[in-house]
């Protein structure tokens, strides 16, 4: 995974209208949260680093801790200099963090690509500070729905993995008071 989208590193931006809109939605939801008293955040999956430029947008004073899988990605959204914060190459199902460090932990479309979509989101939970909120896009039943008709149609197999229905997602996050999915 990392490799692939490393590759696409250069022109990803090209054609990433939905992952703007996705970032935009997580930053907003964040915001709405946590419209202040941020003193340290953990962005999983940064990509090219929309939603990162978001956050230090709205939190210009929160220490940033910036991570994607692909070292390429990574590179690509501290390019541009605009932001200021540590980007690391982590695998964001097994973050190298441990205890509560983080007042808000947001992802966009990043969270699809774990194999133990649950498990994660309990480890990314436990990095919370006390009042802290994990706030992420992922991609749910139905997506690329034309796309695996194809492939199946073909006979062949779609490449991406089966994302899960929006009443997995809300059991996966009922054991957290304050939890919702949509």
């Amino acid at each position: 995974i990392s490799d692939a989208f490393g590759a696409a590193a250069g022109r990803y931006d090209d054609h990433a209208g939905p992952q703007r809109l996705a970032a935009a939605l997580v930053a907003d939801l964040a915001q709405r949260q946590k419209p202040e008293g941020v003193g340290r955040i953990l962005e999983i999956g940064c990509g090219t680093g929309f939603l990162t430029r978001d956050i230090q947008a709205r939190w210009p004073g929160a220490e940033l801790v910036v991570t994607d899988l692909s070292p390429d990605m990574l590179a690509r959204a501290a390019r541009d200099g605009l932001i200021a914060g540590t980007f690391l190459a982590m695998d964001g199902e097994a973050p190298i963090f441990e205890g509560e460090w983080f007042d808000l932990v947001l992802s966009s479309l990043a969270l699809q690509w774990f194999d133990d979509l649950e498990r994660a989101i309990a480890r990314l939970v436990g990095l919370l500070r006390p009042g802290g909120s994990l706030i992420f896009s992922t991609m749910g039943q139905g997506s690329f729905a034309r796309w695996r008709g194809a492939h199946d149609a073909g006979g062949a197999t779609a490449g991406i993995p089966g994302y899960p229905a929006l009443e997995t997602l809300r059991s996966m996050l009922g054991r957290f008071g304050d939890a919702f999915a949509f």
